[in-house]
C-alpha cells in the first residue's frame, strides 16, 4: 500500500509543476478543507483502514501542492504555505499516534 501511495504522490507531484503559486496554494487549501469535512463526518469507532488511507493520500497531495508552491512564493505566500504544511503534519502526527 505504501508503494501505491508513493506512486500516486509522485504522479501528482509531476503534474503540479504547471500551476502557479496561487493555484497550488488554493488546491492545497481545498484538499485541507475537504479533509476537515471528511473527518467531521467520521464516527468514533467506525473509522477503518480505508478512511485512514484516504486521509493520508489527501495529506500527501496537499503537501505536494505546497511544496510546488514554494518555488516562486512571496513572503506572504510562504507564511500561508508554512501554516498549512504545519496543519497537514499535525494531522499526520495525530493519525500515527
Amino acid at each position: 500500500m505504501k508503494k501505491f501511495l508513493a506512486f500516486i504522490f509522485l504522479f501528482a507531484a509531476g503534474s503540479l509543476q504547471a500551476q502557479t503559486t496561487a493555484e497550488n496554494i488554493e488546491s492545497a487549501v481545498k484538499i485541507y478543507n475537504g479533509m476537515r469535512d471528511y473527518e467531521d463526518n467520521l464516527k468514533p469507532g467506525s473509522v477503518n483502514q480505508e478512511d485512514i488511507d484516504k486521509l493520508k493520500t489527501d495529506m500527501n497531495s496537499g503537501i505536494g501542492y505546497l511544496e510546488a508552491a514554494k518555488k516562486d512564493a512571496s513572503a506572504a505566500d510562504l507564511d500561508v504555505i508554512r501554516y498549512f504544511t504545519a496543519n497537514f503534519r499535525y494531522d499526520e502526527f495525530s493519525m500515527n499516534s
